[in-house]
């Protein structure tokens, strides 16, 4: 049975988190090509005077058994043309001394692969490279740690535009988070791929809140600087001005 997108975000996304209070499920492994699931693509477009000026769409790799070379290459290739990349690092593992270590080998081999990938079928030399926001996610579970920045539990204003203020701090204390907590190597080689300039560090939280351990429903939802990474990439890459327009 064929589901659009509209009904597929509203009946397994919108409506069992909002008004079921419901976790969505994770999604399974990729493995083969058999088993690979269309991601869910949302796009916006930019249009000034008549003149259509840019087109964004956000969407989410399905999978995360994806991390081999040769499965970035046949399930990953609309990458390839990305200006912007998001890389989401789990905050649970973050936090794990046992889990650290694993994450961000994981996390490090996606990158190396993923940089090979995109020179061979780019030609870096000859093009820009994409801009990469390395994201902590469940940003909740850091709130109140004495080596976490107190700037994440505050949400940006962005009211006069993207607050480069802000962002800069925080990434900055993010990276260091992260370098503390045994990814060093992670982000030596995200900034050596990508250039130090086209990297920033983000912490956000879907939920806000975990849930309830003995109903497993989700009792509060107060999303958490969701917006930052995507923000900063649409600043970079021109599909927003600086000052908001």
């Amino acid at each position: 049975m064929h589901m659009d997108m509209g009904t597929e975000y509203e009946e397994n996304y919108r409506r069992p988190v909002f008004d079921l209070g419901q976790v969505v499920k994770v999604t399974p492994n990729v493995t083969t090509r058999r088993n690979a699931v269309a991601p869910m693509v949302f796009t916006v477009q930019r249009i000034s005077d008549g003149e259509h000026l840019s087109t964004i769409s956000f969407f989410d790799p399905p999978g995360e058994g994806v991390v081999n070379e040769r499965n970035i290459e046949r399930f990953h290739h609309f990458v390839f043309n990305s200006q912007g990349l998001v890389l989401l690092v789990d905050g649970e593992k973050l936090l794990d001394p046992n889990g650290q270590d694993a994450a961000f080998n994981e996390a490090t081999t996606v990158l190396q692969n993923a940089s090979r990938q995109l020179e061979a079928q780019r030609g870096w030399m000859r093009r820009l490279r994409p801009y990469l926001a390395i994201t902590i996610s469940k940003a909740d579970l850091l709130a109140n740690r004495p080596d976490v920045p107190a700037e994440l539990a505050t949400q940006p204003r962005h009211d006069r535009g993207f607050d480069e203020n802000d962002f800069r701090v925080l990434s900055s204390e993010i990276e260091t988070l992260i370098r503390k907590r045994g990814g060093g190597n992670f982000c030596n080689v995200a900034q050596s791929a990508f250039g130090p300039d086209r990297v920033g560090f983000f912490a956000v939280s879907a939920l806000g809140a975990s849930p309830d351990p003995r109903t497993l429903k989700l009792t509060k939802l107060d999303p958490l600087r969701v917006a930052d990474p995507l923000l900063w990439l649409m600043i970079r890459t021109g599909v927003l001005k600086q000052g908001g327009a």
